[in-house]
């Protein structure tokens, strides 16, 4: 969030000018926030646009915002401000908060700001690791009583968490986290990973292969 900009200070019986700048007091009653944009991501970012905003000071709290300005000029990250990278270029991007909370919100408070760039309304949607493809086909796994249920689905547009689910399932049922099918140890990063095949082929297991886990699940949400 932007910082109050600081005055020299005016020492006691010093003589003062016209229209000098004695004091500056914030307007609590809107709230600014300033955030850097890297020049690739730019472009994506539009006036008016619905911005997520949360505060280092209070973490479980989302505040809204909006964009009402974005600079057309670029600066460079500077090595002394907290979270910038050196040499990369950003746009400064003002977003409005619709909160105003004197409070709760402090000028000089850090924060983080989501963009939405694009929003899909009434969507079924479920974690993005529960989706599987394997030979051209995308499917998932549905709890179907004690059992497991391979499910064809077709797919729409996802971000880093979530993926739209356009046919194959319906709200409430429940999906796998991971492929029930397969003991956990095979999943795990590395198992795959290069001389895998080779030692499976040289080495005797020290004891029997484990059966599928029961995996994480996660209900289709809309």
């Amino acid at each position: 969030m932007g910082r109050p900009r600081r005055l020299p200070q005016v020492a006691g019986r010093r003589q003062i000018h016209h229209r000098q700048t004695l004091v500056t007091l914030p307007d609590l009653s809107s709230m600014l926030i300033k955030v850097n944009v890297g020049e690739s991501d730019a472009p994506k970012v539009k006036i008016g646009m619905a911005v997520l905003a949360k505060l280092e000071a209070v973490p479980d709290r989302t505040f809204h915002g909006t964009v009402t300005e974005i600079s057309s000029l670029a600066t460079e990250g500077n090595p002394f401000d907290t979270g910038s990278t050196p040499g990369r270029k950003n746009f400064e991007v003002t977003v409005h908060l619709k909160e105003a909370d004197p409070k709760t919100i402090k000028p000089g408070m850090t924060a983080d700001a989501e963009f939405i760039c694009e929003a899909v309304s009434k969507a079924l949607f479920v974690p993005l690791e529960s989706v599987i493809e394997k030979d051209g086909k995308t499917f998932v796994y549905v709890k179907n009583g004690k059992r497991w249920k391979r499910t064809p689905i077709k797919t729409g547009k996802y971000n880093d968490n979530f993926i739209v689910v356009t046919k194959g399932l319906t709200k409430g049922q429940v999906v796998a986290l991971r492929d029930p099918t397969k003991p956990m140890e095979s999943q795990e990063a590395g198992a795959s990973g290069p001389g895998a095949e080779q030692k499976k082929q040289t080495d005797e297991p020290a004891v029997p292969p484990s059966a599928p886990a029961a995996p994480s699940a996660a209900p289709v949400n809309k």
